[in-house]
């Protein structure tokens, strides 16, 4: 086929049919416009004869098939990081959802939630506080029994874990992932009126404030 002598070469001495360095870069079964190549190799004696000159040559035709071979998934980011509210609900998405990239067409890809890459087999609070679409790679909180959500969701705290991508073949590829728990902020509308009449020496009911005090140290 046209471009095949771009790709294969044949030592002239030894026969050995080798992949040339644009075959290197080149060939790939996903992309190649055709995965079959066919040429003519014409062996030839001493003095140049060859088949077609004369009774000391020969040829033969040569087919080469391009197989496909599995490729790992990969993730184009190097790290993904996101952050949720302290009042976060079980089910609360974590970010986009996370896709890795898979040049084999027709491969399924699973999603899943690991440890650290020193510790990826250990459970830790990180792993117990969120799950992940084994399809959609989408990333939520969740609850567990006897791990309760709040434990989870204490402000200012950082979670970090992994999520692997397994293809068919189960060749796989992992993403460090950092998730920041951000405390939500609370509503002023009792105290900003109260510390107004403490200013301007206003009495201020008492069951107003006990409300106050629990809010504060809440």
């Amino acid at each position: 086929t046209e471009g095949a002598m771009a790709f294969f070469q044949m030592n002239r001495r030894s026969g050995q049919i080798t992949v040339t360095s644009v075959g290197t870069s080149q060939l790939d079964f996903e992309s190649a416009s055709g995965n079959i190549f066919i040429f003519q190799v014409v062996a030839t004696d001493k003095k140049g004869l060859n088949s077609e000159l004369g009774p000391t040559g020969h040829f033969t035709n040569v087919t080469i098939v391009l197989e496909d071979v599995n490729e790992a998934p990969d993730f184009s980011l190097n790290q993904f990081a996101a952050a949720i509210s302290s009042e976060s609900k079980v089910g609360q998405h974590v970010g986009a959802p996370l896709v890795a990239n898979n040049e084999d067409a027709g491969d399924e890809l699973m999603y899943m939630i690991v440890g650290s890459q020193s510790q990826p087999f250990v459970i830790t609070r990180s792993t117990l506080c969120f799950d992940i679409g084994r399809a959609s790679g989408q990333i939520t909180f969740r609850d567990r029994s006897g791990f309760p959500a709040s434990d989870c969701l204490k402000g200012n705290r950082i979670h970090e874990f992994n999520v692997v991508c397994v293809d068919s073949g189960n060749l796989q590829t992992s993403l460090p992932v950092i998730v920041t728990i951000i405390q939500a902020n609370r509503n002023p509308v009792i105290v900003a009126p109260i510390a107004q009449a403490f200013i301007h020496g206003i009495q201020v009911p008492n069951n107003i404030m006990e409300t106050l005090f629990d809010f504060l140290i809440k």
